[in-house]
């Protein structure tokens, strides 16, 4: 926790998680567009708010689909991007019980 106080950690958590869901949408659009300088961009913001939030495993999904869109390798990103809907979902859920063990 910040400096020991969990009634800080929750409004952060909560700052991280619109984030996330911004950045995600942002990238989900962009693959639509085909527009993959925008989807590498919030890949790339994702995985850096993330790792700071400590959502590891989201971090590195956001990272490989990085990784893929900075080789050119648009298919294997988009394939990688499907499985970012679902993370953000493990994250948030993990965010919420964070809140709730704050509260009581």
């Amino acid at each position: 926790a910040v400096g020991g106080d969990e009634t800080m950690v929750a409004p952060l958590l909560e700052d991280y998680i619109r984030n996330a869901r911004r950045l995600v949408d942002d990238m989900l659009d962009a693959f639509e567009d085909m527009d993959f300088v925008r989807a590498r961009e919030a890949a790339h913001a994702a995985k850096g708010t993330s790792r700071l939030a400590g959502a590891v495993r989201f971090a590195n999904l956001c990272e490989q689909i990085e990784l893929f869109l900075c080789a050119g390798d648009t298919s294997r990103a988009a394939e990688y991007s499907r499985r970012i809907e679902p993370e953000l979902a493990v994250v948030s859920q993990a965010v919420a019980g964070h809140d709730r063990r704050s509260i009581s």
